[in-house]
């Protein structure tokens, strides 16, 4: 007969399940308060905890679960997660790292330490490779099926995604789907959405192949992608949250590609190709860094869809307030010690200059504690920063772009989306780039969106950017009117053009020999 702790433990358990994680916390206390030695019921409050987005006393919960079982390596990456959802990233790194080397086959354990590496300031490229390698030594070696001749038939092409729904990257890849090449073509699309919206309803019409994966375990996926005998998988996950790395490491197709989702290399020697640009990825500076091949379109390496319907932007506020708004919509997590004393710097460079700061990512306010603790550390007056709770709805959000004059981007992590939002919305980026992969992603975007002049390749002149900036509100005011048209017109919304330079990309590989 099951103990009145089991009946607590498994209660807990499907209250998180079905997503009442308030109504689990008092359920997963009584389990705690019934065994105070019981490391899984510290462990289940502190998941419902961190789920409430009461993370601090998640952590503690957590500590405490581990003290009780120093190997409980499930609960070293539960930690891990709390730790990163209060920015709290070195922490956060060696709770995930620690849950490695216990059981390294936990799902996602191995990328959760290299998705965070990304964020680190201070880490050398050459550091994040080997630890890409190491994690990828983790999973089996690849069982490739044989490749197909292609003569006389349409070439077979996979995307796997768990975001074919209403998320950023479906402003990135919706042309591969819908101005795909039918005639050439044949697409099969592996959608691990949870929760299916009306963005994953519109790419279903596109007409592709559909495979709904998200209840298929890794050995159900695999299998599915083998029996539909692709010519070319392109994983659109990589090390992100919810992906299937185990079944890219198994090598599902006889050639995979990694693409977008991830913005680094995927480590794994079943992986052939990476598609990137010479912004992106400055040749041969970055070969080096990938256990994949570099492939470099010969534009841009992404196309950005600006949606309809968009209001005109309006004049740059600092004209009736009198003063200059910079403002940052990134991931908080992008916001690292090197950016923070940068945008000090121009904030001091600019007096009476004010900085608003706003992210979905962070539901717990001791995120923004940490974040405000980190700038007042860089020298930035936190009374001159504001965060702005998120917005619900997608013209809610981009209508907060008119609350401030410039974009400040994040480093060394710069920002995407954040990115072409800000364009499409009137207001100009200003960019710090690295050699770095997750430090160029910017370069190549305003690059290819005429917007080259908007780049630093320090902090000095990114503050003498910004700046400058700043003070020619003539100049403001000009882009504030021309920026979405010039960005439209330009490489970067290219989304047929692009296409075609994807396609001609599948095209070669298919032609390549496989020991070439």
């Amino acid at each position: 007969m099951a103990s009145a702790l089991d009946a607590l433990l498994t209660e807990a358990a499907r209250l998180i399940a079905t997503q009442r994680y308030a109504d689990a916390v008092p359920i997963a206390q009584s389990a705690v308060n019934a065994d105070p030695n019981c490391s899984e019921a510290h462990m289940k409050l502190g998941i419902a905890l961190s789920l409430s987005a009461q993370a601090p006393l998640a952590i503690e919960s957590f500590q405490r679960a581990i003290a009780l079982q120093p190997d409980f390596a499930a609960c070293y990456h539960e930690l891990g997660y709390s730790y990163t959802a209060v920015a709290r990233l070195p922490e956060a790194i060696a709770a995930y790292r620690r849950a490695f080397e216990l059981k390294p086959r936990l799902p996602n354990i191995g990328s959760n330490v290299l998705m965070n590496l990304n964020y680190i300031d201070d880490i050398e490229p050459q550091d994040v490779f080997r630890e890409h390698l190491r994690v990828a030594q983790s999973y089996p070696s690849p069982n490739p099926p044989p490749r197909r001749d292609a003569a006389n038939r349409r070439i077979r092409i996979g995307y796997y995604s768990p975001d074919f729904c209403a998320h950023p990257l479906y402003l990135f890849t919706s042309p591969l789907l819908q101005l795909a090449d039918r005639n050439r073509f044949e697409l099969f699309c592996y959608s691990d959405v949870v929760r299916p919206d009306a963005i994953t309803q519109i790419l279903q019409r596109t007409g592709h192949a559909w495979r709904d994966v998200a209840r298929a375990n890794d050995s159900q996926l695999d299998a599915a992608i083998r029996q539909d005998q692709l010519d070319i998988l392109v994983d659109l996950a990589g090390h992100t949250a919810r992906n299937r790395i185990a079944v890219i490491a198994s090598k599902p197709a006889p050639i995979l590609i990694n693409y977008l989702g991830y913005l680094n290399t995927t480590g794994l020697p079943s992986v052939d190709y990476r598609l990137t640009d010479h912004h992106a990825d400055p040749s041969p500076l970055r070969d080096s860094l990938h256990s994949e091949r570099l492939v470099r379109l010969p534009e841009s390496f992404v196309t950005y869809v600006v949606p309809r319907g968009l209001p005109e932007p309006s004049p740059p506020p600092c004209l009736s307030r009198g003063y200059v708004t910079f403002g940052s919509f990134n991931n908080l997590l992008k916001i690292s010690p090197t950016i923070a004393s940068a945008w000090a710097k121009v904030l001091d460079a600019v007096p009476n200059s004010r900085l608003r700061l706003s992210s979905s990512f962070f539901p717990d306010p001791a995120a923004r504690d940490v974040l405000f603790a980190r700038l007042s550390a860089a020298g930035i007056d936190v009374a001159r920063v504001t965060f702005l709770p998120p917005q619900d709805g997608l013209l809610n959000h981009l209508l907060r772009y008119f609350d401030f004059d410039i974009a400040l981007d994040t480093f060394p992590y710069q920002g995407g989306t954040t990115t072409c939002e800000a364009m499409q919305m009137g207001v100009p980026v200003v960019a710090l780039s690295a050699p770095s992969h997750v430090s160029r992603i910017g370069v190549s975007l305003l690059i290819n969106s005429g917007q080259s002049h908007m780049l630093a390749s320090n902090v000095p002149e990114f503050v003498r950017i910004a700046a400058d900036l700043a003070t020619d509100p003539v100049r403001l005011s000009h882009l504030r009117r021309t920026l979405r048209g010039q960005m439209t017109a330009s490489r970067l919304c290219d989304q047929r053009g692009f296409v075609r330079n994807v396609e001609a990309a599948y095209q070669s590989m298919i032609l390549t020999p496989p020991s070439a």
